[in-house]
């Protein structure tokens, strides 16, 4: 194995499955619209990037840089995912306080 596979081809498709899964565990968690709309372009892109990069190094397409640049710029997205999944505030105007009671 030449290390161009493994930094170009590897490194990059262990990246976008990681994406994928952490997506899909993220939208099964919480079951918010917000959560689906961010996975559905976190997971066609990573997808089509994995497709692209296997036609790359197995099937000896001409290579390209936009599965490396898709992967990186949706890495944030899924980052802003976990993020936001795991951030509980809750919702300060349904809960009574006992001024709000008074009146």
């Amino acid at each position: 194995m030449s290390s161009e596979m493994l930094w170009a081809g590897i490194t990059p498709a262990v990246f976008a499955v990681l994406g994928i899964i952490i997506s899909v565990y993220s939208v099964i968690r919480n079951l918010s619209i917000a959560q689906f709309l961010f996975a559905i372009p976190v997971i066609l892109g990573m997808a089509f990037s994995l497709w692209v990069l296997y036609n790359i190094f197995i099937l000896g397409a001409w290579p390209t840089y936009m599965p490396h640049i898709m992967i990186a710029c949706l890495l944030p997205v899924v980052i802003g995912q976990v993020l936001v999944a795991h951030r509980r505030v809750p919702n300060q105007s349904l809960q009574l306080t006992s001024d709000a009671r008074e009146s």
